[in-house]
């Protein structure tokens, strides 16, 4: 049986759902493979939608999700922690077989307004859980394709190549900007353009689809769900193609580091960011996008009062070194997120969730000078909020943990 949509019935009539919380079982993967490991392709051309659609595949992913956080509810109202593993198995295994016979479609998402960490708000769209499943395991799948072809960098690895690029080069005024409701605007068909101009295999391609046309309900042609897993690699090879290359070829050696829709720029002097954030904006134009140009003027990083944020956290090159610190809006958001955990329906685990991730997001700004006041203001947080399983120990081996995987960023960068 399908819906409207096309999914399975997943309104879960046939299914029992629980009523509130509800503890887990401890055999959480009884009806599925323990060694169960993620299905990928290298090669597109040998992707198969059986193996693709295999509900312990399917399984691998939801769990993934879980573990990624960001469990908000889709129009239908379910989290992952509603479902029992009896209750999984089923679900999946209609996802599955509308997967193989071609007639899986994503529901509508609900879509929902949340603060942004530097101001204003922005609208997510939250797809049911069992679709954000399927494009999570889009995403395991062509992962190791993608990192194969894009130069998609983490935060980490953009702030050692920013670290080391400004020592050998010298260049210190840094022009950052963000590209205006990038997602809301990307034109579908140019991503669709630039998926197959490296991707051949037809059922893949019609999956690709699917998943990245969810949220063109109103047949605009445009708008890349953000909240699906997916988004942001379809946004990252669209702007690789309208963008990054085309600035390697007309911008010179000024060096880029994109995240995402997230853009900087490490000039020589004010005139030569001026000039890069004027010719991005005419090559943006050609894809119907713009920056927001609300960053104001670019900065110097050695200025001492230099405030701008950059991926979460302001840089600064002091004696020789890139220093980064957190601003205080980032504890504002520390401080929202486990307010919402309150509500969750575990709010201890979901509390713990949110304090390890955020520590885990400052490792580059956790220094052996701060990383004790973190910890400790990071505590107090939780425990203000009602939070005692939030302890200075377990936040503390977070934090020197987040540090050493900076430092051995900033080593592999060299």
């Amino acid at each position: 049986m399908t819906t409207q949509s096309g999914n399975p019935a997943l309104a879960y009539t046939r299914h029992r759902l629980p009523a509130g919380r509800r503890e887990r079982p401890s055999s959480r993967d009884r009806w599925f493979a323990p060694e169960s490991e993620g299905y990928y392709v290298k090669n597109p051309a040998k992707f198969k939608i059986s193996k693709f659609a295999a509900p312990d595949n399917l399984r691998l992913a939801f769990r993934l999700l879980e573990e990624d956080g960001g469990h908000g509810a889709g129009t239908d109202g379910f989290r992952p922690e509603h479902f029992s593993d009896n209750e999984i198995r089923p679900i999946l295994q209609k996802v599955s077989e509308t997967l193989i016979d071609g007639t899986y479609r994503p529901y509508e998402p609900r879509i929902c307004t949340v603060a942004k960490s530097a101001g204003g708000t922005r609208d997510l769209a939250l797809f049911r859980f069992m679709d954000r499943t399927v494009a999570k395991a889009l995403l395991n799948c062509l992962k190791a394709f993608w990192n194969e072809r894009l130069t998609a960098l983490s935060t980490r690895q953009i702030f050692a190549r920013l670290h080391w690029t400004i020592e050998r080069q010298r260049r210190f005024v840094f022009a950052i900007d963000d590209i205006r409701q990038c997602f809301d605007h990307a034109r579908l068909d140019d991503v669709m353009t630039w998926h197959r101009h490296y991707i051949h295999k037809q059922s893949l391609l019609e999956l690709i689809e699917r998943i990245i046309r969810g949220n063109d309900s109103l047949g605009t042609g445009s708008g890349l769900p953000q909240g699906s897993p997916y988004s942001p690699t379809a946004m990252d090879l669209l702007l690789h193609h309208v963008l990054d290359l085309v600035m390697a070829d007309r911008a010179g050696n000024t060096p880029s580091f994109r995240y995402v829709d997230n853009l900087a720029y490490l000039c020589s002097d004010v005139s030569e960011s001026v000039r890069v954030l004027s010719l991005v904006d005419e090559v943006l134009e050609t894809a119907s996008l713009q920056l927001k140009r609300a960053d104001g003027q670019p900065q110097d990083l050695r200025d001492p009062e230099y405030n701008k944020v950059f991926l979460g956290l302001i840089p600064r090159w002091q004696s020789g070194l890139l220093t980064l610190s957190i601003p205080e809006d980032q504890y504002e958001n520390l401080t929202k997120g486990l307010q919402v955990a309150n509500e969750a329906p575990f709010p201890a685990e979901n509390a713990l969730r949110r304090c390890t991730g955020w520590l885990q997001a400052q490792g580059p700004a956790l220094t052996r000078n701060v990383e004790q006041e973190v910890v400790d203001r990071v505590v107090d947080m939780a425990r203000h909020a009602g939070f005692r399983n939030v302890t200075h120990r377990d936040m503390l081996n977070v934090a020197k943990s987040a540090r050493r995987l900076w430092q051995q960023e900033l080593e592999n960068a060299r």
